[in-house]
């Protein structure tokens, strides 16, 4: 019998939760929360602030070769370092043709993730460090610190260009 490493599992729950949320979101039309486990479950405090407006995503007209980070609001609070626990908001758009394919905000149920983990993908582990709670950060994410040439099929195709905008409410 072979035994998965801890991160194994847990990366394998965070993909199933998302491609669970995404196939949601296409098959109805709407955008659903990604959620890699039970928060109440994990012991994590459930008790964030409520979101502030959606924020609207500000595609680029070229996509980029690097990652590109863009503060557009500063946050206050404790800052995301390797090894933090973030809770986040977050919607996500395809470069390729603008359509947003997840959030969180409809359900208003964060994120809960640790960064620098496996969690998540290259983009965010790099992206969101410094970034402080209170603050909003718009992510544009080269294929290769995203899902790379193998996609995420059928929500996210070969090759595609990622942009977030995230809003980091807790850190722990």
């Amino acid at each position: 019998m072979h035994r998965w490493p801890i991160t194994s599992t847990l990366s394998l729950l965070l993909v199933a939760a998302v491609l669970a949320a995404c196939a949601d979101s296409v098959e109805n039309g709407a955008t659903s929360t990604a959620q890699p486990s039970d928060p109440e479950e994990a012991g994590a405090d459930t008790s964030f602030p409520s979101p502030g407006a959606k924020p609207i995503v500000d595609v680029p007209a070229q996509a980029p070769n690097q990652l590109i980070v863009e503060d557009l609001e500063a946050g206050t609070g404790a800052g995301a370092t390797i090894g933090s626990k973030l809770a986040i908001h977050y919607v996500a758009v395809a470069f390729s043709d603008k359509r947003q394919f997840a959030s969180t905000w409809e359900a208003n149920r964060p994120f809960l993730f640790t960064l620098g983990a496996g969690d998540a993908i290259k983009g965010w582990d790099q992206g969101l460090v410094g970034m402080k709670v209170g603050g909003r950060r718009q992510l544009v994410i080269p294929p290769a610190l995203g899902y790379g040439s193998a996609g995420f099929p059928p929500i996210i195709g070969s090759n595609e260009t990622l942009v977030f905008v995230v809003d980091l409410l807790a850190v722990s």
